[in-house]
């Protein structure tokens, strides 16, 4: 895939196959976005009624981040002629409170460093059955602490646990 982006070839299979099993008019959030390289993976193997809310800083102007280039410009650029996706700038979960949740979220995919507060937040608004996806390694290096983090998150909640190609899988029962 040509978009840039720290989301390995590995991680992008278990997403892809995460997503194609979402049911009709279900809902998938992916925390940290950069060009959309993941995002575009999604909308591949969704159903199309499905919704992809993406949340991720957006910057107006050229920011680097993990030795990456981009703005808000190149994943609207990347992602608009999918269908049921829509942008919300800002940081997960401190600037996202004003979302309606009218319905549970079926799939939550976490690509950022503070994962913590956002595991809190988005297992509230998980359904029963639903799966969080944390990626534990990008193209720059492997971050145990990250990792160990969402293991002993997940030890303290009812989740089954799968982890592989350095993405922790928690499903919710």
């Amino acid at each position: 895939m040509s978009i840039p982006g720290t989301t390995t070839d590995d991680q992008l299979k278990i997403v892809t196959i995460l997503s194609s099993k979402v049911p009709q008019d279900g809902w998938i959030v992916e925390v940290g976005c950069l060009h959309g390289r993941q995002s575009v993976h999604i909308c591949e193997y969704k159903d199309t009624s499905v919704m992809l809310t993406c949340i991720d800083p957006f910057p107006e102007s050229s920011t680097t981040e993990h030795n990456i280039s981009y703005t808000k410009m190149d994943w609207i650029n990347n992602t608009k002629s999918y269908n049921n996706v829509n942008m919300v700038r800002g940081l997960s979960p401190p600037n996202i409170a004003f979302l309606q949740f009218e319905k549970q979220v079926d799939l939550v995919i976490l690509d950022i460093n503070d994962v913590l507060d956002s595991l809190d937040f988005w297992n509230t608004h998980l359904k029963s059955g639903g799966t969080i996806v944390v990626h534990t390694y990008n193209e720059g290096g492997i971050f145990p602490k990250i990792e160990n983090s969402v293991l002993s998150y997940a030890a303290g909640d009812s989740f089954l646990v799968d982890n592989r190609h350095h993405s922790v899988i928690l499903v919710k029962q």
